[in-house]
């Protein structure tokens, strides 16, 4: 983003330059994997238009997935262009798109652990040696960019503060939220349930015949990453506390679901069997009269409203931004989304080491902020947002600002100071 202001745009406008450029890039790699596998125009629309379809509420909010989409895009296609070359400059460019998609964001560990399983156990008449080292090579080439940094911060940082609390609620709940994202467990919506329904089962016998073979020309991987995807997301928060698993973190895979199915589709329709046309004719044409008019509704809100921050769709017209710019805070800044303040108002502030959930937290950064004012934008999430108060032991009174659509402004000031 800073990279795209640095040519004179506004920061809204550049956030809005990289977001469509990502949207349209993971489109044409959707639509140019589509063409290398099944090698029709047919796949390769019906894919792009798919991807793209899944990939728009992502994009239209300003985080990290839509450009790690387009990264994820990138090196699978790279990877399929491997498989057909098997040329030293072709794994080059896989394990540079993995080293920046890893750097983008660290789930891209899990599509990268999948692309060097894929590099060993794919026979291409070479020695299990020489596969050994294909992909030992890719995962030490693609991880090193991300290992350095994790150097640096441990160099630059005293002392550990990511790990907050406990990291997950429990196993029975993390594998509820990832199975909710295949199958929705409380949609009372029959279209959306059974799109959401044919589309899984699709996915999972899609899986079987292409790793079986059944399917000639299509990897294997592509049906198995969205598995591997949501599984690490259920193992890693056992480790590390992140947000509970949802669309967001669910995006590469349903993004990749969203392809493959198409591009089961497009085989489908290919085919010389009338009842697999015909099937597959159906679906298409339930998928479409079922989600046309909400991909057309999603569009035109995010291009009526610009990109969003946060959870909220509509920050570009916030009155609390409006607030800021009018009367920025002297004081030292806290919130629990930095970049959203910054992208809106251009003010830095630091970034809140907490969040609110159910889990107990401690505020541990209030005495970093000059005794003479302290101030904090808390944003709603899901409604659930729950104000941190200052430590008792600083005697400051609480003054509430004005509430605002989207945040309440909370100053906390020293006792008779305006």
């Amino acid at each position: 983003i800073a990279l795209v202001a640095s040519a004179g745009l506004e920061l809204g406008d550049a956030v809005r330059a990289l977001h469509g450029a990502s949207l349209l890039a993971t489109t044409l790699l959707a639509a140019q994997l589509a063409w290398r596998i099944v090698g029709t125009r047919l796949a390769a629309t019906l894919a792009a238009a798919a991807v793209a379809w899944v990939s728009l509420g992502v994009s239209a909010m300003a985080w990290s997935e839509s450009v790690f989409l387009a990264l994820v895009f990138a090196a699978l296609v790279a990877w399929e262009r491997w498989r057909r070359s098997r040329r030293t400059g072709d794994l080059a460019w896989l394990a540079a798109f993995c080293a920046l998609m890893l750097l983008q964001r660290y789930f891209g560990a899990f599509l990268l652990a999948l692309l060097c399983v894929s590099l060993l156990v794919e026979r291409d008449g070479s020695r299990p040696v020489v596969r050994l080292r294909r992909s030992l090579a890719l995962g030490f080439a693609a991880s090193l960019p991300t290992v350095a940094w994790f150097l640096r911060n441990a160099l630059v940082a005293t002392e550990r503060t990511a790990r907050r609390g406990p990291p997950s609620d429990s196993w029975s709940k993390d594998a509820l939220d990832l199975l909710a994202q295949f199958v929705p467990l409380s949609v009372a919506d029959p279209l959306e349930l059974t799109v959401a329904v044919g589309g899984s089962l699709a996915l999972v016998a899609g899986a079987v015949l292409a790793v079986r073979g059944r399917l000639p020309g299509f990897p294997w991987l592509l049906a198995l990453y969205p598995i591997v995807h949501g599984v690490g997301l259920v193992l890693l928060r056992q480790w590390v506390e992140f947000d509970p698993i949802d669309a967001r973190l669910m995006a590469p895979a349903h993004a990749v679901v969203a392809g493959f199915v198409a591009l089961l589709a497009a085989r489908a329709l290919l085919t010389p069997h009338p009842l697999a046309r015909t099937a597959a004719a159906a679906w298409l044409v339930f998928v479409l009269s079922a989600r046309l008019p909400e991909a057309a509704e999603q569009f035109t809100n995010a291009t009526a409203n610009g990109i969003g921050v946060y959870d909220s769709p509509h920050w570009t017209t916030s009155e609390c931004a409006a607030a800021l710019r009018e009367t920025a805070p002297s004081g030292a800044g806290y919130s629990n989304d930095p970049c959203a303040i910054f992208l809106l108002t251009g003010l830095r502030v630091r970034a809140l080491p907490v969040r609110p959930s159910g889990f107990p937290r401690l505020y541990r950064r209030w005495s970093e902020a000059p005794q003479e004012e302290r101030w904090i934008a808390w944003f709603r999430l899901n409604e659930r947002a729950r104000l941190p108060m200052p430590d008792s032991s600083l005697g400051l009174p609480i003054e509430k600002g004005p509430s605002f659509a989207d945040a309440d402004i909370w100053l906390v000031r020293q006792r008779g100071q305006r």
